[in-house]
């Protein structure tokens, strides 16, 4: 059986993946008043009341990698998207140009 963090898995279902295992492990960070010195200090007690800094160095370089292959996935299709916005842009402001030249 396949792990979700496997090379086969698309990039956007491996970060899916990881931002539900987030949610459902450490949802507290997700929280608007969440402090994150405590969980600091957490991760780097190495006794086991700690909290795993292996787990999360995990999850965080998991979504990290997922996040760099999404952009190399897709960078090129919205640059694209991006170069033709400002083409159409140009082409109207040139052709408002036009219209708005006294006659």
């Amino acid at each position: 059986m396949s792990h979700p963090y496997d090379a086969g898995i698309k990039p956007l279902q491996r970060a899916e993946h990881a931002i539900y295992e987030i949610e459902r492990n450490w949802g507290f960070m997700t929280e608007e008043d969440f402090n994150p010195v405590p969980l600091a200090l957490q991760l780097m007690d190495s006794r086991s009341t700690g909290r795993s800094y292996h787990e999360f160095m995990r999850y965080f370089d998991t979504l990290d990698d997922s996040l760099k292959d999404i952009v190399d996935e897709y960078y090129q299709g919205f640059n694209n998207s991006i170069m033709s916005f400002g083409e159409i842009k140009d082409k109207l402001t040139g052709r408002l140009v036009v219209l708005l030249r006294p006659a």
